[in-house]
């Protein structure tokens, strides 16, 4: 609670303070929203131009209704650009005990960070949320002292010209939350109930220094349990009823996920660019890239992490 009304404390010295609402009331999403979004069209209407609240507030929420911009860790990031907008406009909400707004790591999100810019800077959202967010990292890491904080740059937060905004875009920034990782020595039956229960079919596996280590998927547990004679059949017809086989399938409590763990899992370093992404995920053909820094497992992104990312920002 301290730390994050000192995090507000220093986006005052870079946003309006009369834009920043603190103590978002609990409500719809829509409702949120709006009480953020008004105070902006009340003290700053010229940087909406000739666009009218009620276009605004559609305009964010047609981009909410696509797809959440809760990127985890209590951020969120609702967005539009607009035909018409003037001036790149940011206002923030805060909710001590937390909102429910559909976050990608499941948790409640405190900060939102509303933006709007005109479809002209097509660029300029994701440089200023590239910004914040790492602003805001700084400040959350363990040990951080005032002396040691960040300056959020200014220029990310006013409008740029295009030649500005363009610019290269690294794999931290589009990288996805882990959601779950698993141990190397965690009981297998746990991790396929975790599979099971979150609809996943690949998990990181880390040792206790977070390293990765490598991944274990379904597919891979599938296959080590099927018997070796059923991988000989041309057809399961005379088997259809055979009980014993799913005996299989039954996992033994001592199995751990050592003994399934694959080692061929592709790794990135966090500032890889956008174009070396492109590559291993496009060109190469891997389905998922594991993001690291110092040697520790951070995050992870795939095709859907680049499309939502980056085209569909």
């Amino acid at each position: 609670m301290q730390l994050k009304m000192k995090i507000i404390e220093q986006l005052k010295k870079y946003i309006n303070p009369d834009v920043i609402v603190l103590n978002l009331k609990p409500g719809t999403k829509a409702e949120v929203l709006s009480q953020i979004i008004d105070p902006l069209y009340q003290l700053s209407p010229d940087s909406a131009g000739l666009v009218s609240k009620p276009v605004a507030f559609s305009a964010i929420m047609d981009r909410e209704n696509l797809q959440s911009t809760a990127v985890g860790e209590g951020k969120a990031f609702p967005h539009a650009r607009i035909d018409g907008w003037a001036k790149f406009a940011v206002c923030v909400g805060y909710s001590a005990q937390g909102l429910d707004f559909d976050s990608i790591d499941g948790r409640p999100v405190h900060f939102i960070c509303v933006m709007f810019s005109s479809k002209e800077d097509p660029y300029l959202i994701l440089k200023a949320m590239s910004s914040i967010i790492k602003f805001m990292a700084e400040l959350e890491k363990p040990g951080a002292s005032i002396d040691d904080w960040p300056k959020l740059e200014r220029s990310s937060l006013s409008l740029q010209n295009k030649q500005e905004t363009t610019r290269i875009v690294l794999a931290h920034e589009i990288m996805m939350p882990l959601k779950i990782i698993v141990g190397i020595d965690d009981p297998l039956s746990e991790v396929v109930r975790l599979m099971h229960l979150e609809k996943i079919d690949v998990l990181p596996v880390v040792d206790e220094n977070k390293k990765l280590k490598g991944q274990i998927s379904c597919y891979d547990i599938f296959s080590h349990e099927v018997p070796e004679f059923f991988r000989q059949l041309h057809t399961v017809s005379f088997v259809r009823n055979f009980d014993p086989f799913e005996n299989y399938f039954k996992l033994k409590k001592d199995l751990k996920v050592r003994d399934y763990l694959k080692n061929g899992c592709v790794t990135i370093d966090y500032k890889s660019t956008l174009v070396e992404i492109i590559f291993l995920l496009g060109i190469k053909g891997n389905p998922r890239l594991f993001v690291i820094q110092d040697e520790k497992l951070v995050g992870i992104i795939d095709q859907f992490s680049v499309l939502d990312r980056i085209l569909f920002f």
